[in-house]
């Protein structure tokens, strides 16, 4: 019963805050460039409230969240770092008030807000489900940008997190922003020999392929300086068509190494199917197979900045003449920027 409420109490905070038109984009992905509010969109009494005194509005917002009403929450976006200040007193609320100021918290990039984030994944609460969003909150951030908080208690709280939510791919990604770092290898390095049978998929952003932890865990190690793992991941991308190759374009955002990205533009002339979309067709469900070409494109494309998404859909299929384009660019652009 206590798991059925967390479950009601974070599809409701969704369904709150979620634009229809962002399809499988997850809530708490924090906007890179938070917008004050435009004369063509009708300030909120949050709004208003919020560019006086941020205390109240944060007050008053909590106050609805407690009734279980989280409709404005939104409206803090473009305050959220004056919010931060006045977060803390509310970190262990349970309920729409947790989730509130996780969702709060993931606007900002600042340190204060990874700290915040930091403490959600130290709750313990039986089936409390503020650990996992906060992880999912700190996905939205860059690499870097992780370790400007807490950076030696944010690794304990993931490594706590993961060894006991064993396949929760985010965290496991997560874990790799901590460079050469022995304790993070060391950990990772068990944790793939302890779960050898076990998938793990990413689900921020809509589900990726699913692949055994060993397979996520390499990924991480790799970044983290770990050469067993990083040949094992060029091993995975070898294997055509394979749920591993899906998985690591999925992962694009996590790998860095000019090896693995320059063996991967060579996957530009791949023509075997990759991933299967089905999708409605005037009523009608549809299939359509992406090919390994067409995944490598779109994942290198976003990893270099060309694209500001990835997200697969069926017009992802590409021609031979946008694919012999791509390819010297693409080969250029990793082999000058890395």
């Amino acid at each position: 019963m206590k798991y059925i409420t967390w479950l009601i109490l974070v599809l409701g905070l969704r369904l709150a805050c979620t634009d229809n038109s962002l399809g499988s984009a997850p809530i708490l992905a924090a906007p890179t460039a938070p917008h004050a509010p435009t004369s063509e969109r009708a300030e909120g009494e949050i709004t208003t409230l919020a560019r006086k005194n941020i205390k109240q509005a944060l007050a008053q917002i909590m106050a609805q969240a407690r009734r279980g009403d989280t409709n404005q929450v939104c409206e803090l976006s473009p305050y959220a770092d004056a919010a931060l200040p006045y977060l803390r007193p509310y970190i262990h609320e349970p309920g729409y008030v947790q989730l509130a100021v996780i969702q709060i918290a993931s606007y900002s990039h600042q340190p204060a807000a990874i700290d915040i984030l930091s403490t959600m994944l130290e709750d313990k609460s039986e089936n409390s489900s503020a650990p996992g969003e906060a992880i999912k909150a700190l996905y939205s951030y860059e690499n870097a940008q992780l370790l400007t908080g807490d950076a030696p208690r944010l690794k304990k709280n993931l490594i706590a997190f993961i060894s006991q939510t064993p396949s929760y791919a985010e965290a496991i990604l997560l874990l790799s922003c901590f460079r050469r770092d022995a304790t993070a290898i060391t950990f990772l390095q068990h944790h793939g020999k302890l779960y050898p049978k076990t998938t793990t998929q990413i689900n921020a952003g809509g589900p990726s392929a699913a692949v055994p932890v060993p397979v996520c865990c390499d990924l991480s190690l790799a970044r983290l300086g770990d050469a067993a793992a990083l040949g094992r991941v060029q091993s995975y991308l070898k294997q055509e068509g394979s749920k591993q190759q899906e998985f690591i374009f999925d992962a694009i955002r996590w790998i860095n190494e000019k090896a693995v990205l320059l063996q991967m533009v060579e996957l530009l002339k791949d023509k075997h199917n990759l991933k299967k979309i089905n999708f409605e067709h005037y009523g009608a469900t549809q299939t359509i197979y992406l090919r390994v070409c067409d995944v490598a494109l779109k994942a290198l494309n976003y990893k270099a900045g060309f694209s500001n998404h990835y997200y697969l859909d069926p017009t992802d299929k590409v021609s031979d003449a946008e694919l012999e384009r791509a390819y010297p660019k693409l080969k250029q652009f990793f082999v000058d920027k890395l």
